[in-house]
């Protein structure tokens, strides 16, 4: 996993805007909007993260950047419950596989000079086995989530660092990051996810994220992607006070 933010003109101030992906299948995990580049908005990023449930089953590695907000954000979000016997209140647990990876860099004015990578959980050895199995090689960094800021900037004008479009209101940077960003995952084919052909037929399978994460089968149109319905959360009834209707308990038979 890499997260990284955008700082973004607005008309009346300054948004933040903040991004993760995984680097394994380059499938784009969510986004974050606030006014602050603080910790609640690193961790409703890191929330949203947690929720990715295929990416938790081995060792789970952060490259983040020099934001120190990072560490002790993700190492209180990546937390169980442990249970108890006794009538006490559970113990929070971190998790034993999760490895955390920061790179700092060092600038001159525009241009960088340095670059420090610090591990603030896990061994160099368990961090290097996930940085072969995902990226194939190379060392800590951020590359894959600044690619994806390009990719961002590229598609919505009001991310641009000169620019005349100015962003009115923080709903209308949070619509148009989760526009680009479905259509990223779903609609654009990779060079770096496809994999070899058949004999006597394709050379190449191309794959989305979305493909290489296991989410869809095929790659879907912009067209199909904007007319495609959503389910609507399932319904809970409500907490029960006094007795119940005769038509409250068959709806939630049914619902069961």
């Amino acid at each position: 996993m890499q997260c990284d933010e955008i700082r973004v003109k607005a008309q009346r101030g300054v948004l933040w805007l903040a991004l993760a992906i995984c680097v394994q299948t380059r499938l784009w995990l969510g986004a974050e909007v606030s006014p602050q580049r603080d910790g609640q908005l690193i961790e409703r990023l890191i929330q949203r993260v947690k929720r990715y449930d295929s990416a938790l089953g081995g060792p789970l590695l952060f490259c983040m950047d020099g934001l120190q907000s990072y560490p002790t954000t993700i190492k209180r979000v990546f937390r169980e419950k442990l249970p108890r016997r006794e009538r006490r209140c559970c113990q929070l647990v971190e998790w034993p596989r999760l490895l955390l990876a920061q790179v700092v860099k060092q600038y001159e004015g525009k241009r960088i000079v340095g670059v420090t990578r610090h591990i603030y959980q896990g061994k160099s050895a368990a961090v290097a086995a996930v940085i072969s199995a995902t990226q194939g090689a190379g060392d800590t960094n951020t590359a894959y989530s600044e690619r994806l800021n390009g990719t961002f900037r590229s598609c919505l004008s009001s991310l641009a660092g000169r620019t005349r479009a100015l962003l009115r209101t923080k709903t209308s940077l949070q619509s148009g990051a989760y526009l680009v960003g479905t259509v990223y995952n779903s609609c654009a084919v990779h060079q770096s996810l496809r994999l070899s052909g058949l004999i006597g037929g394709h050379k190449w399978l191309e794959r989305t994220p979305a493909m290489a994460a296991g989410l869809t089968m095929y790659c879907w149109s912009v067209k199909e992607l904007l007319n495609h319905r959503v389910p609507p959360a399932r319904w809970r009834p409500p907490k029960p006070r006094g007795q119940q209707s005769t038509t409250l308990k068959e709806l939630i038979k049914r619902c069961r």
